[in-house]
């Protein structure tokens, strides 16, 4: 999918990886989002995270790649690899998933 050269884009995101910026325009989610739909689905019990096909998380857990991470309970603030409610703190439990594995050419 070729972006339309003719309508600006807009940057939708950026993040910081080290002393480098990215930034992603609306033609290039576009694009990705065209990519992803196009990506077989991966087994039953496994999610596609990144192109690659990982087995579910457990209950109470979300997948971030090849790591599965607490989810805050309710009335909690969410702050990365912490959970915050009020003054308190607490660090997420997390295990690693088991092997990756692309998903099946033939779906």
């Amino acid at each position: 999918m070729k972006p339309n050269r003719n309508v600006p884009s807009v940057v939708v995101s950026c993040f910081c990886a080290g002393l480098l910026w990215c930034c992603f325009t609306s033609a290039t989610v576009q694009a990705d989002e065209a990519a992803v739909q196009q990506l077989p689905a991966c087994s039953k019990g496994e999610e596609a995270d990144g192109g690659l096909c990982y087995p579910k998380c457990k209950d109470g857990f979300k997948g971030e790649g090849a790591r599965c991470k607490e989810i805050c309970p309710e009335r909690t603030q969410d702050h990365g690899n912490h959970c915050l409610s009020g003054p308190a703190q607490f660090r997420k439990k997390f295990y690693d998933r088991a092997p990756v594995t692309a998903p099946p050419a033939d779906s």
